[in-house]
């Protein structure tokens, strides 16, 4: 997450906090995930299940959302 969240802080992105904040809430999801298994035999389908289904939520809200903004910012119109 490091480079996205250069670039977008770098661009001036209003909504740069929340968009860092997104990225925590994987983070947190998956150390919940890891904790949840240290004892016992780990399951990489939820793992998996969980960043996809949060990469889909995150790049609908997030990431659009940024993009439109890079866009009108640099006078694409992609």
């Amino acid at each position: 997450f490091e480079r996205e969240e250069f670039l977008i802080k770098s661009s001036g992105y209003k909504a740069f906090d929340e968009h860092k904040n997104d990225h925590k809430v994987l983070i947190r999801s998956l150390q919940r995930i890891q904790k949840k298994f240290k004892c016992s035999e780990y399951d990489n389908s939820l793992v998996v299940d969980e960043i996809t289904k949060w990469l889909a939520r995150h790049t609908a809200e997030f990431d659009h959302d940024f993009i439109q903004f890079w866009n009108s910012s640099s006078g694409s119109t992609e």
